[in-house]
């Protein structure tokens, strides 16, 4: 592949980082710079060779013409758009580590990023930015592949890839050749928002314009045949035995395929599980039937494992099973939960059916939580200027608004919200909410990269709860 001129690949630099500075800057200023860092970290190896950013093996035809890379802000996600032959790839851009300090992250985007993205794109009726998220996916399924060597497991892609180098040049370096690692709360998604797609679109296709005929890869694969692939992965590699405090849980989803035996209480998300086990049932005349069962029972034993940690730590619920440490231990990542458990329970009441057994534990489980978040008069949240901050680990904004807008969305409908929480504190929650949304969507908060999760959970949430029943909800919840 030819080339850019450099000349050309410095013109690109230079027009994007004056465009970006040109955003509007306000209460966002300190995670504008870190933006402005790490989208220039990341576009650096991308702009010196395009074509060399997306080769896995041998080198496109001589006439193929030069890749062309855009920065987008398509749906409120940030990504990169490469084209090759005429097919455009998405890669959402990549979170910064440790939060909000940039330099961390070069070229790797984060699994998580690819299911929030695909899960935006169809909650927001977006067909094309979801064919070009499916085709970045293939991408980096035949990219993983490639490194692993193994047909199992196909279609769950590590947590982090380096786009354009294969694991073994990357941060999988130290790994055996056979083992790359997933991310189960990110297949998980990723699986949910693939399913959604066809529902809602029919048949489509995945492409990657790169591949190079390696074996188990695929230049295209229909997405159907995608979706029941990377369920069987899944059940394969992110399904196992996880023992903790003395007690073993078998089959539970467990935290990844790296071989951790564990697994944050935040991955399980209850509505996906049940999407894959729906799909199972009239998609898979080979393996369905098997691994419906092994879903419906790794989904009751990782509730019981969630339960049985949530009640050793006061009923908070913990980033991680190893700092059981109550509201202190409820951070970044266990704020997810909310969304999770709040939209199973909308699922549960808008169909009068309860598709894995475990409403009442999933009830009772976010009952306490929020009830924690409430309780001694609010003395955990603080209301300041429009926003509501979880004082204990600094959570806030959309990160932390969104989900609990979700989680009292599902209480409600359910008819169980705790004491602790009135419609005022709903209203205020709502309130919040939406000058969270507005300042993302006006520019003033540029938060989608330097803590990249904050935005993705709000506009996942948004689009949970513009898809709600007006009827059965308060003023504070009714969709924006």
């Amino acid at each position: 592949m030819k080339a850019e001129n450099p000349e050309n690949i410095k013109k690109t630099a230079q027009d994007l980082y004056r465009a970006l500075q040109n955003v509007q800057p306000g209460k966002g200023q300190n995670a504008l710079n870190a933006y402005l860092t790490t989208v220039q970290q990341f576009l650096k190896p991308l702009l010196q060779s395009a074509g060399a950013a997306l080769s896995k093996g041998a080198a496109p035809a001589a006439d193929t013409p030069p890749a062309t890379i855009q920065t987008l802000d398509i749906d409120g996600v940030s990504v990169i758009d490469v084209t090759v032959n005429g097919v455009t790839m998405a890669f959402p851009v990549g979170h910064v580590l440790p939060q909000g300090q940039p330099g961390s992250i070069s070229n790797y985007t984060p699994s998580e990023a690819f299911g929030y993205a695909m899960r935006n794109a169809v909650a927001y009726n977006d067909k094309d930015f979801f064919q070009q998220l499916l085709n970045g996916y293939l991408y980096l399924a035949n990219q993983t592949e490639e490194y692993r060597n193994d047909p199992q497991g196909f279609g769950l892609i590590g947590w982090s890839p380096d786009i354009g180098n294969l694991p073994s040049e990357g941060p999988y370096s130290n790994l055996p050749s056979n083992f790359v690692s997933s991310a189960s709360d990110a297949d998980e998604d990723i699986i949910g928002a693939m399913i959604e797609a066809y529902n809602k679109w029919g048949p489509m296709t995945a492409e990657d314009p790169t591949d190079t005929g390696a074996p188990n890869t695929y230049q295209s694969i229909s997405l159907k045949d995608l979706i029941t692939t990377t369920i069987n992965s899944f059940i394969q590699c992110d399904i196992g035995s996880v023992t903790i405090n003395g007690t073993t849980y078998d089959p539970v989803m467990t935290l990844d395929n790296w071989g951790h035996d564990a697994m944050n209480p935040d991955y399980f998300d209850p509505t996906e599980f049940t999407e894959m086990v729906v799909w199972e049932e009239k998609n898979d005349p080979i393996n369905g039937a098997n691994n419906v069962k092994i879903l419906q029972q790794a989904a009751k034993n990782t509730m019981s494992y969630i339960t049985d940690i949530q009640n050793s730590n006061g009923g908070w619920i913990p980033d991680t099973p190893w700092s059981l440490s109550g509201p202190s231990s409820f951070g970044f990542d266990a704020t997810r939960t909310l969304m999770r458990f709040g939209e199973y329970l909308l699922v549960c009441n808008q169909t009068g059916k309860d598709p894995l057994g475990i409403e009442p534990q999933v009830e009772a489980s976010l009952n306490t939580l929020v009830s924690n978040i409430f309780s001694n008069n609010g003395s955990y949240l603080n209301w300041d200027n429009g926003t509501v901050t979880f004082t204990p680990t600094g959570l806030g904004y959309g990160q932390f608004t969104g989900p609990l807008l979700v989680a009292l969305a599902g209480l409600q409908a359910t008819g169980n919200l705790p004491s602790d929480v009135t419609e005022d504190d709903i209203t205020q929650v709502a309130t919040c909410f939406e000058q969270d949304l507005s300042q993302y969507n006006t520019g003033s908060m540029q938060d989608w990269q330097s803590s990249y999760f904050a935005i993705e959970l709000a506009l996942v949430s948004e689009g949970i709860l513009d898809h709600l029943d007006p009827s059965i909800l308060p003023p504070g919840l009714q969709p924006s």
